[in-house]
């Protein structure tokens, strides 16, 4: 039987601007969420500009730091929490991303109980905390496996986009994603402030700036990783990444897999059949131009996958 997390701590912080959280590490798991206002955080050696019910979700070991830069109070819930390791659910939130979007404040509404909670102190209140955390960690794990599909969708398309200035932003990502860029040289380059463009992104986008650009650049690497010959390391410069081990990281985020096992899956599957409803027989009736089904064409040539290195 999986065993609960072990909520430890909760609380309401506001970072005024200027305020920093140092870059630190601990032994347990950090969730901060983001109520209002604009910060920058810091991963590792990474910068990550979040928003209004943005999440950072921090792993023990994981070195983090978070500063407030908007012109009002970055104003936060922080919650701390330990996990068994070798329970099925801590191996699900291995591979969560460490910024994710709460659209719905789903993840804030189960914070704001376990707040409440924690501070009646009514009777059996950390049973009530402790379940409240694990609904919270399934729906994020819940989330990892739809962000393929909606927070990390490939698509880039800006035709819905109405707002001029984002949609000048966007189209400076798609003509320089290939370049060292972060955000602040994009709101520079069209004459912007990060914070203000940041604002304006999450209003009309739900995405912060630098999430919408990970997003080009990860759409355009799947691109390449179709093709046969580029090997990874190549596709990681050309789609602006500085070394292999960043781009294998951030694509992992967005895409739920490391780029190899993508090229890998992608190429099996096509054409492979999942049933949803074990009654149903799909009758395949595609034929190549040599008048044989695709699979059977493809399983008779024994065509390789590209190259995983």
């Amino acid at each position: 039987m999986e065993k609960k997390p072990e909520l430890l701590w909760i609380a309401r912080y506001d970072y005024e601007p200027g305020w920093i959280l140092t870059p630190h590490s601990h032994d347990y798991y950090q969730l901060i969420y983001i109520i209002d206002g604009i910060g920058r955080a810091t991963i590792y050696d990474e910068e990550i500009i979040i928003g209004q019910n943005s999440i950072l979700f921090i792993a023990p070991g994981v070195t983090h730091g978070l500063l407030g830069v908007g012109e009002s109070s970055l104003q936060t819930l922080d919650t701390k929490f330990r996990l068994d390791q070798k329970s099925y659910l801590a191996d699900s939130l291995d591979c969560l991303p460490f910024h994710i979007e709460d659209t719905n404040r789903c993840v804030q509404k189960r914070l704001d109980s376990i707040r409440k909670e924690g501070m009646k102190k009514l009777p059996f209140y950390r049973t009530m905390c402790d379940s409240s955390m694990l609904q919270i960690l399934i729906l994020l794990c819940r989330y990892q496996d739809r962000s393929i599909s909606v927070i990390s969708s490939d698509s880039t398309d800006n035709e819905h986009i109405q707002d001029p200035v984002v949609l000048k932003a966007v189209e400076w990502m798609k003509a320089h994603y290939q370049e060292n860029i972060d955000i602040t040289e994009v709101g520079e380059s069209l004459g912007y402030s990060a914070e203000y463009l940041c604002r304006k992104f999450k209003q009309h986008t739900n995405y912060t700036p630098h999430q919408y650009l990970m997003r080009v650049r990860i759409a355009k690497a799947k691109e390449l990783l179709k093709q046969p010959d580029p090997p990874i390391k190549e596709i990681s410069h050309m789609v602006g990444f500085k070394s292999i081990h960043h781009f294998s990281r951030i694509f992992k985020e967005y895409s739920g897999q490391p780029p190899g096992t993508w090229r890998n899956k992608e190429c099996m599957a096509i054409w492979k059949n999942v049933t949803i409803d074990p009654e149903f027989v799909n009758k395949d009736i595609t034929v190549t131009v040599d008048g044989i089904p695709p699979g059977f064409a493809t399983s008779i040539a024994e065509k390789p996958c590209p190259a995983s290195s």
